[in-house]
């Protein structure tokens, strides 16, 4: 079972290794300060399919070539039906989609690394009730827009975003420290998820 995600080219070394994959979408985003990487412009975003026979190889490769003058602003991660890759600089996880432990494992490192939380892969937006394809075109992509929105808390994504056919709607009532919210996700004027979420701060 083939593998699929996304790697963000200005985070290698060598982008070269791209061209031997197949990109099946690409994406240029403006990076703000959200994206914490200061030094650059844009973000080009592949996706891209891994042979499962691949994957081992790719992800080492990929491990090797992370921009490692950045690394606490960089993974990429690649995923099927049951397993999902996550990828550092020279450290790869396997994790098993159904563990939650697992992600709360490569969270804490992301987050020893200083990646910022909100882009770390959580296991709750492996939804299994959304399609690959509109994580990869909705839901990914907008939560990467996440405080760009001043009409919404900074808490998922911005109220509205569209791309290729879908669109991402996000609401929230209230404020950071007592809130609540609902994000929808529409292809082609159909609803196709939601999410219900609330929050505050503990003190």
């Amino acid at each position: 079972m083939s593998y699929k995600g996304v790697i963000i080219e200005e985070s290698l070394s060598d982008s070269g290794i791209i061209k031997e994959l197949e990109i099946v979408d690409t994406y240029i985003s403006k990076t703000t300060a959200r994206e914490t990487t200061p030094w650059l412009e844009q973000w080009t975003l592949q996706t891209v399919i891994i042979p499962e026979e691949k994957i081992e190889e790719f992800a080492k490769r990929l491990s090797a070539l992370i921009d490692k003058d950045h690394i606490s602003s960089w993974y990429c991660d690649f995923r099927n039906d049951t397993t999902h890759y996550v990828i550092f600089s020279e450290k790869v996880f396997k994790l098993d989609r159904a563990n939650k432990q697992d992600y709360n494992e490569i969270r804490t490192f992301g987050i020893e690394l200083g990646i910022p939380t909100t882009q770390l892969p959580n296991f709750n937006d492996l939804d299994e009730n959304l399609s690959e394809e509109a994580m990869d075109k909705a839901l990914r992509p907008a939560l990467m827009k996440v405080g760009e929105d001043d009409t919404v808390l900074p808490v998922r994504g911005p109220s509205k975003f569209e791309n290729d056919g879908y669109t991402y709607i996000f609401e929230s009532i209230g404020q950071i420290e007592n809130f609540t919210g609902l994000e929808e996700i529409y292809k082609d004027k159909k609803l196709v998820y939601r999410l219900h979420c609330h929050g505050g701060i503990i003190e």
